[in-house]
């Protein structure tokens, strides 16, 4: 936020504005630092008093903008506003859960927060009626104010690839790959798991063979269930 005094060029400057429906506009505004205010009354074309403001950050949460507050929207592109008529709260639903909350949108951080889930392990979906569910990732928006209560539900994230197993002196060490994944990322990550063993171990098939490194995990061959072997080179003769 910037202070009322700073000063303000002359220019055409672009936001992207949705009037409670998130359906995003571009809003040229001449001052590149405008007040709550100047943004609502372009944006609505009537009184700004009737509404609340609010800008999408990059992380997908919400900023009050009050209507005498000035925000610099020159720095990071075209920030995304919401103006809405709110004098009520909005019911929504995780799982069993039933919740409340005092804004007609909502983003996917937001829903991820409430349900404690982590969204690097699951996924959150918006139920639809009568449609395919919506998955909602962090920086998605949600419209609360539709007819009904918005429900949503958790699932486990489905990861890319296919499981094997690393054997290092016996102790095994699971991985998931993917099929284009480098041999020599699996043995990197293998290392790290056991300690980074000296001797410079590197890896063989159940069958003995050596795995050249610069190979993919399709070209080597390997699926579920795959179990390599790490250990060092056998030097012949001496």
């Amino acid at each position: 936020m910037t202070s009322p005094n700073e000063s303000r060029p002359a220019g055409a400057h672009i936001i992207q504005f949705a009037d409670g429906d998130l359906n995003f506009r571009p809003l040229t505004l001449s001052d590149p630092v405008p007040t709550g205010r100047q943004i609502l009354n372009t944006g609505v074309g009537r009184t700004a008093e009737a509404y609340s403001l609010f800008v999408i950050l990059s992380d997908g949460e919400f900023e009050d903008i009050r209507l005498d507050e000035t925000i610099d929207i020159r720095p990071r592109g075209e920030e995304r506003f919401i103006g809405f008529q709110t004098d009520r709260d909005y019911k929504l639903a995780i799982e069993s859960s039933d919740m409340r909350w005092g804004k007609p949108v909502i983003s996917g951080r937001i829903l991820y927060g409430l349900a404690e889930a982590d969204p690097e392990e699951t996924d959150l979906f918006l139920q639809a009626r009568g449609a395919e569910n919506r998955r909602i990732r962090p920086g998605d928006v949600v419209n609360l104010d539709e007819p009904g209560i918005e429900r949503f539900f958790l699932a486990p994230r489905v990861k890319p690839g296919f499981g094997i197993v690393v054997l290092y002196n016996g102790a095994p060490s699971p991985q998931r790959v993917r099929p284009e994944e480098s041999l020599q990322t699996v043995l990197d990550r293998a290392l790290a798991a056991f300690g980074n063993p000296t001797g410079g171990p590197v890896l063989f098939n159940e069958g003995g063979a050596e795995l050249s490194l610069g190979q993919t995990v399709a070209q080597a061959g390997l699926s579920e269930g795959s179990r390599l072997i790490l250990r060092p080179r056998v030097v012949q003769g001496g």
